[in-house]
Parts: structure tokens; sequence; C-alpha cells
């Protein structure tokens, strides 16, 4: 009798702090019930009896009084008359008259100890309730949550537990891993000299876009004692590649001269192997502003827009930092057969394990050509090309989506200042990308 009680109380004194909302704690206990039905109903007691009481200490920590969970104070009652001395059975059925005074025990239910401690409970409804008066811990998890965390590197964790508790008692990180993504695995953590608690999640467990985890510390008959978020609302830390900028203090004066932090930061790039190279094709056309003689009529064209049509566009470049890459960079005309070549960086603005977003800027030597319509004139020409260049300066955006580590999907949007003939030209394009 004792040990039912006990587990009763420990269970109710450790959901209190579970951090659930109050609609969160509602449909658990509903689940709760909706298990312990089940399980009565296929003869498993013992399932049965778990899960009332976790239902049982939700509804006490959080002060639920729907009128509804009075019976799960009935199959608990009932329950501890089945497979215990059913010394906790009028306790139950008390409570289950002050949730709702009209409950009644369901025929099923009904034997002759089952009638006698409901009519005790209910002679004696009026009376103060019997409470828990065992004393009790509230211990609280203290964990600091990281915003970001690289993808490459191991997910460190230290935790620290106030009080410190018992030595039987476990803290356990529930994470969601690669490998798995449906259902949290759990890490026990390693008490330190210094009373925290401490372990480590490898590098190739963590997810591509965001890892979700909480802590859950349990005793020694691996009950739930205390936890720092919960299941239904996990901690969330954003998986981001590995950065220079956001780990080394290069103002902080252990790092020493202008050469000892030349070194580091050599050592920190090559430590977070961020790529070498990206390389990337794109299929496109182009807009802009076309004028003057064209190439096969006499004619004389006034500035207007014209479409520069079909060009493939190769690119090669380099990192040099984690977020600047240079490199060289084509525009070729499938149809009207002109091209250009151009030196061009890139400033790396947004970087996550899926998505990159670039600033693109350049410039180059080389013409385009637009296609003019020219049937006013020539409706047997229909269209006539007018070329311009030699110079380019552009600028632009590049956005990636990663498919994986080495490939992605390109898309762009690019303007053009085309000189001496000055031209405007835009261009929109899309295709593969790979970096190694």
């Amino acid at each position: 009798m004792k040990k039912f009680f006990l587990i009763l109380f420990f269970l109710s004194m450790s959901f209190n702090m579970y951090g659930y909302s109050k609609g969160s704690a509602l449909k658990m206990v509903k689940k709760y019930q909706r298990i312990a039905k089940s399980a009565l109903d296929e003869l498993d007691t013992e399932v049965a009896k778990k899960n009332l009481l976790k239902a049982i200490s939700l509804i006490e920590s959080y002060k639920l009084t729907d009128k509804k969970f009075a019976s799960i104070y009935i199959s608990a009652g009932v329950l501890n008359l089945m497979i215990e001395d059913g010394g906790e059975a009028v306790s139950f059925f008390k409570k289950a008259l002050k949730l709702d005074p009209s409950v009644t025990i369901p025929e099923s239910f009904s034997s002759d100890d089952v009638d006698v401690a409901f009519k005790k409970a209910k002679d004696s409804s009026e009376k103060t309730d019997e409470s828990f008066t065992f004393d009790t811990v509230a211990y609280k998890i203290k964990y600091t949550v990281p915003k970001t965390h690289s993808e490459k590197k191991p997910f460190d964790i230290k935790v620290k537990v106030d009080p410190l508790p018992p030595s039987g008692y476990d803290v356990q990180v529930m994470f969601i891993s690669k490998e798995n993504n449906n259902s949290f695995e759990s890490l026990n953590l390693t008490r330190s000299q210094n009373n925290e608690y401490v372990g480590v999640i490898p590098a190739l467990s963590i997810p591509n876009k965001e890892l979700k985890l909480y802590i859950l510390m349990v005793d020694d008959d691996l009950n739930p004692v205390t936890m720092f978020g919960s299941e239904s609302e996990p901690l969330k830390v954003r998986i981001v590649h590995a950065d220079l900028d956001t780990d080394l203090d290069l103002d902080d004066d252990s790092v020493g001269n202008s050469k000892n932090k030349k070194k580091l930061i050599v050592k920190k790039m090559i430590n977070d192997s961020f790529p070498l190279l990206g390389f990337k094709v794109e299929f496109g056309t182009g807009i802009g502003i076309a004028h003057g003689k064209p190439k096969y009529t006499s004619l004389n064209i006034d500035p207007g827009l014209a479409w520069s049509p079909a060009w493939v566009a190769p690119d090669l470049s380099f990192y040099i930092t984690p977020r600047v890459m240079v490199g060289i960079t084509g525009r070729i005309q499938i149809v009207e057969k002109a091209w250009n070549i151009a030196l061009k960086g890139q400033t790396l603005i947004y970087n996550t394990s899926d998505y990159k977003l670039f600033t693109d800027f350049g410039a180059g030597y080389g013409t385009v050509r637009y296609r003019v319509d020219v049937s006013n004139a020539y409706p047997e020409q229909g269209n006539d090309i007018v070329i311009h260049g030699d110079i380019f300066l552009f600028s632009g955006v590049t956005f990636i989506f990663m498919f994986n580590n080495h490939i992605g999907f390109s898309s762009s949007a690019k303007i053009n200042l085309i000189v001496p003939d000055i031209s405007i030209l835009m261009d929109l394009g899309a295709g593969l990308y790979m970096e190694f």
C-alpha cells in the first residue's frame, strides 16, 4: 500500500515541474486515460496503473477540474482494490466525488468491496480530503540553450541540477538524431567532479536543420522526477555551417600579437573545413535596353526594351574565407552567338545547412546581343540583332538550395552595365550548383 501511495505522490510532484501548458496537460491526461482504458480491457493491470497515476499526477499538479476526470479516480480506486490491499481506494473515490458529486461506480466495476469503499467515501465526502504528507525535494535543472550550432561539430552538453540529487538519480538528454527523426533517443549524462552533468551528442548524429532536445532526470526506479523542456515542447537549436567570426574573438588579449592572430585564423579555417570551391552552370534569359544600328538592316533603333535570350553561364569560384569567394564566370548566348567573360567576387550573407544567399559583383569583357523587332519596316526580316559591348560591370544575388553537402539548386538575378555603348541588362537564371 505504501509503495502504491509513494509512486502516486512522486509522480504528482514530478509532473508539476514538466513545463506543460495547461492545454498540453489536458491533452496528456486524456492520452493516459485512453491508454489505461485499453490496458484494463486487456487485463494489463500494470500498464493501466502506471497511466492512471500519470493522469492523476497531472490533474492534481495543474488543478484540473473537469468532471469527466472523476472516472479516472474511480478506475484508480477499483484497480487499487484489485491489485493492492485497497488502502487508497477510499481516497481515490473521495477525490472522484469532489470533482463530480454525481459520479457512480460503473456496473462493470461493481463488487462488494468496491461498493463498500465507495459508500464509505461518499459518507465522508464532506470531510477534509486526505492529502499527501511526505517530504520531497523540488529539483531544478539549469541549462543554457545555444541559439546555433555547427553541423560539423559534436554537441557538448553541460547541465546543473539544484539541489544535487542522490547518486542513484540519472540525468538524460532526450534528442532527435539525424539517423532517427521520428522519435527521441536518450543519452545518459555523466556527473563530473564539480557536480555537473556532461555529455556529447556525436557530430554524425546532428540533424541538418534543427536539433530538438530536452533534459530529463529520473530516480533509481526510472520514474521521472523533473525535466527541462519536454517531448511536446522541446528545446530547439538551429544548425548552421561552421564560421570563423562566430567562434574566434580576435580582440581577446589572450590571442596575442597580429602574427599569432593570423596563425589562429589559418588554424581555425582549416579546422572548420569550409568548402574549397564552388562550381555552377545556369541557364537563363535577359532583358535590357537596346539602341543604335542593327546588324542586318539600315534602321536606327531608338532606345527600348529588347530580349537577350537563351544563354548559359558556367561559373567557377574559390573560397578565400568562409564568407568570401573569388572566381571567373562567363555568359554564352547559344542562339545569338555572343559571349563575355568576367572576374567576380561573392559574399555569403546568409548560410544554413540547406540555404545559401550570396551577393555578386564583378567586371569583364565581351558582347551581348539583343533581338529587336523590325517587322514594321522589314516584314520579311521580322527580327534583327543589336550588339552592345565591350566592358561589363555587374552586381546581383545568387540563392542556392542545397540537396546535400555538395550539390544544390542555384538561381540568380543580375544587373549588368555595358559600356561604352551604354546599355543596362537584367539576367535571370537557374541551374545546378556543386561545392567541394
